[in-house]
């Protein structure tokens, strides 16, 4: 009997003792939904996309943003609410910048008395999405940077308006004129990528954000020392698969070094119409399960043999492997 189960980042001992088993490094894919590095566009850890990094303009938290996929709420493109039915509201402390949505958020749920879909910021940081719990409705540049962003984004907008400017998305920062809210307009012909005055009383579309740490910068994974570490390689067993595609893979024991992505490597003969999933310690890794990692973003995976002894790793393309034993790492195709 086999046991599999998904791996997301492996500690140095778990990760040693797979190289005592296996005579290979055993590694981690420093995916972004897996802590690892990201880039605008990766799946965040909560599934949804990274429109905002450490380096964006405006940006002085040094924390990462991914917004919920469309159909977070249902099968419909996201939900609707109305900001804070409560006659002439006016919520005092709300900012605009981007770093201010989750403190909008906690101050918008506590201070407006309606609840629910009555109240934007409550509606929305009262859903688990993607596992987590911590999302909140961005502010003002938060969303405008969802906007710049969209072409990372799936599926449709929600239509609330009959006019042009139809999809008009609630921010948690207060409008112009305290009797309104400030709204975003992500799709249209006469106002999108703007910003704009909206009855709070009013019926808008929402987008849950949550924002994040990168465990990993996005150079390198941070290494033990190793001053008085051997240097390690390993080779990569390309066989005749490929056109071109990088070498062999060398380092000081106990650093960590980033694998070929998929637009390093070109396949030739049966390969060449297929994609590189990735790099196995073994030369029959499953390709279903591969192919299932690298679609969902799920990161590396282990499998174990019936008495428990870790006896393969998958890491998808790109990721990051700790050198820690001399060995081979075979690629592993789409079919």
């Amino acid at each position: 009997m086999i046991f599999r189960k998904t791996l997301f980042v492996m500690c140095a001992g778990l990760i040693a003792s797979a190289a005592a088993l296996i005579s290979a490094p055993a590694a981690t894919a420093a995916t972004c939904a897996a802590g690892g590095s990201c880039a605008l566009g990766d799946v965040g850890p909560g599934g949804g996309v990274v429109f905002i990094t450490s380096a964006t303009a405006g940006n002085s938290t040094g924390l990462f943003f991914e917004a919920a996929v469309n159909t977070w709420n249902g099968s419909a493109p996201d939900g609707v609410a109305q900001w804070c039915n409560v006659s002439n509201a006016n919520i005092s402390g709300l900012g605009s910048g981007i770093g201010t949505g989750s403190t909008n958020s906690t101050t918008l749920t506590t201070s407006c008395a309606s609840t629910g879909s009555l109240n934007a910021a409550a509606y929305v940081t009262g859903k688990t999405i993607g596992g987590k719990s911590d999302w909140f409705l961005p502010s003002k540049d938060e969303m405008l940077a969802l906007y710049d962003q969209r072409a990372f984004l799936t599926g449709s907008y929600a239509n609330n308006q009959t006019d042009s400017d139809t999809a008009r998305y609630l921010t948690s920062t207060q409008g112009t004129n305290v009797l309104n809210a400030m709204g975003v307009y992500m799709v249209g012909s006469t106002a999108p990528g703007t910003s704009g005055d909206f009855s709070k009383a009013f019926n808008f579309s929402v987008r849950p954000v949550r924002s994040f740490t990168s465990s990993i910068p996005s150079s390198s994974p941070s290494s033990p020392s190793t001053a008085s570490s051997p240097t390690i390689t390993f080779t990569i067993d390309w066989g005749l698969s490929v056109v071109s595609a990088p070498g062999g893979l060398s380092g000081v024991q106990g650093s960590w070094t980033n694998l070929p992505n998929a637009s390093q490597v070109i396949g030739q003969g049966d390969r060449s119409t297929a994609t590189f999933l990735g790099l196995a310690t073994t030369a029959n890794f499953p390709v279903e399960i591969a192919q299932r990692q690298v679609t969902h973003g799920w990161g590396a995976y282990e499998i174990f043999g019936a008495d428990g002894h870790l006896s393969a790793v998958f890491i998808p393309a790109g990721g990051w492997t700790l050198i820690s034993a001399n060995g081979s790492l075979y690629p592993i195709w789409s079919e």
